[in-house]
């Protein structure tokens, strides 16, 4: 939960958006975010940021091509061997906006933004057309004050967490799919049975002056890089990432991963990126330990397998805690892996393969973006 800066997804990235604004940025393409590999938007706010360049898109662009710097070929390289796609934008209770005539999303925005319904445009340039999408609302109906002056301290604990508040007669209010929002919106306030669309949710219950409520909403996330293949084997290093969406803090957790027990899949590494967080391998997977992730915090953990051949295996996470969870939705994941090849050479400090528990990571090759639990972040954008 966050009023965020821009992002540049790329190489092995991974963003999810819950319940965060991004606004008031500025980049050559994709003011607020360029994305060239996977995003999941869910009750995001992306509004009011801008572009200096011809290519479009200043709150979303999203790019296939493994050119970045190239976005007319934005279209190419996009799927896998088995026809999934590789790269993809998804978005969900979702507003995205600007109060300009420039188009709010750009790139390859028939193949690549994917609507999951209940999303609000200001204009009609990101495709959307799913159950409960709005297009062509106008700022000045959705917003009190749709003017970058408008992202300001709206309450919650964090005094320094800047938020747009939605009008409560616009078109963003009680508009969102129930079952996608998450427990809470981006100032830890509660969202009600009928929850709006956006970053923040409008309620009387949720006056300032009342206080954030006091829950636990725990989540995972996987993430997964794949090193070049070296003596007919693949290191696959894969990132399991805890957050704690909720306003308190969550104890005793344990993250419980599956990994097919197949013979040409060899775990070889297992870890916490916390000195107090430990795991283990068990026949299914492995499972890992922490004692506490603070409220709005998380919590990373990894493993790395080495594969013998080609093929396509499912990697699994739930997490639990002491405390009861608040929402369960989030509390598990997913992800399919493939690997197209086992043949060629390797490429030095990408391959990791080593006896169990050894070998040495290439930590930069982790890296995942968790834009709900970052506190105003700024980086620089080289997109394109």
């Amino acid at each position: 939960m966050a009023a965020w800066r821009s992002a540049f997804i790329g190489a092995a990235g991974a963003l999810n958006l819950i319940s965060t604004t991004v606004s008031g940025n500025q980049a050559r393409a994709g003011g607020g975010i360029y994305n060239h590999k996977f995003l999941n938007a869910t009750n995001a706010t992306i509004y009011d940021n801008s572009v200096t360049g011809t290519s479009g898109g200043t709150e979303i662009f999203a790019c296939g091509s493994g050119d970045t710097q190239t976005p007319s070929t934005c279209n190419q390289g996009i799927t896998a061997t088995n026809g999934s796609l590789l790269i993809k934008t998804d978005l969900v209770n979702t507003i995205v906006g600007n109060g300009s005539s420039t188009a709010n999303c750009g790139g390859d925005v028939a193949d690549l933004i994917i609507s999951q319904g209940h999303n609000l445009e200001t204009a009609n340039s990101c495709g959307f057309a799913a159950s409960g999408d709005i297009t062509n609302a106008a700022p000045s109906a959705v917003f009190v004050d749709p003017a970058t002056t408008g992202l300001t301290y709206n309450g919650g604990e964090l005094t320094s967490l800047k938020s747009i508040a939605i009008l409560s007669t616009g078109p963003a209010l009680n508009a969102a799919d129930f079952t996608s929002c998450p427990l809470t919106d981006e100032r830890g306030f509660l969202r009600d049975s009928q929850c709006d669309i956006g970053a923040y949710e409008y309620n009387a219950e949720n006056n300032p002056a009342n206080g954030t409520k006091s829950v636990l909403d725990l989540a995972v996330s996987i993430s997964d890089k794949l090193a070049s293949p070296r003596n007919g084997t693949v290191q696959v290093t894969m990132t399991f990432t805890v957050v704690n969406k909720g306003s308190i803090q969550a104890h005793n957790v344990v993250l419980k991963g599956s990994i097919p027990a197949l013979s040409w899949i060899n775990i070889t590494s297992l870890g916490s990126g916390s000195s107090a967080g430990s795991c283990v391998q068990t026949s299914t997977g492995f499972t890992c330990t922490i004692p506490t992730v603070d409220a709005y915090g998380s919590a990373d953990f990894y493993a790395a397998v080495v594969v013998s051949q080609a093929g396509t295996f499912h990697v699994g996470a739930d997490v639990l805690s002491k405390e009861a969870d608040n929402y369960n939705p989030d509390n598990s994941a997913s992800t399919a892996i493939e690997i197209p090849t086992v043949a060629g050479s390797s490429v030095s400090g990408n391959n990791f393969a080593g006896a169990s528990g050894g070998g040495a990571m290439d930590w930069l090759s982790l890296l995942l973006l968790l834009p709900a639990l970052v506190r105003r972040r700024g980086r620089s954008v080289p997109a394109g």
